[in-house]
C-alpha cells in the first residue's frame, strides 16, 4: 500500500472504533468474565511454551547468508 492508501485505510478504520467505542453499551458481551480470563491464561502459557520450546531447540547450523569466517 502507498502512504495515501494506508492513510485513507487508518481514516476509515478510526471511524469504525468511534462507532463502536460510543455504542459499546449496547453491544453484548459474548463471553463470560471467567472465559475471558481462561483464554488470557491460555494465551500466556502457550507464549511460554513457545519462547521455552525456540530457546532450547536453537539451530545448531549456521543457515545464515552471509556466514561467518567464511570468504565464500
Amino acid at each position: 500500500l502507498t502512504n495515501w492508501q494506508t492513510f485513507y485505510k487508518n481514516l476509515v478504520i478510526n471511524v469504525l472504533v468511534i462507532i463502536v467505542f460510543f455504542n459499546r453499551s449496547s453491544i453484548k458481551k459474548a463471553i463470560t468474565s471467567k472465559g475471558e480470563w481462561e483464554i488470557v491464561g491460555i494465551s500466556v502459557v502457550m507464549v511460554v511454551y513457545l519462547q521455552n520450546y525456540n530457546y532450547k531447540n536453537l539451530h545448531v547450523e549456521n543457515i545464515r547468508a552471509w556466514k561467518v569466517r567464511k570468504n565464500k
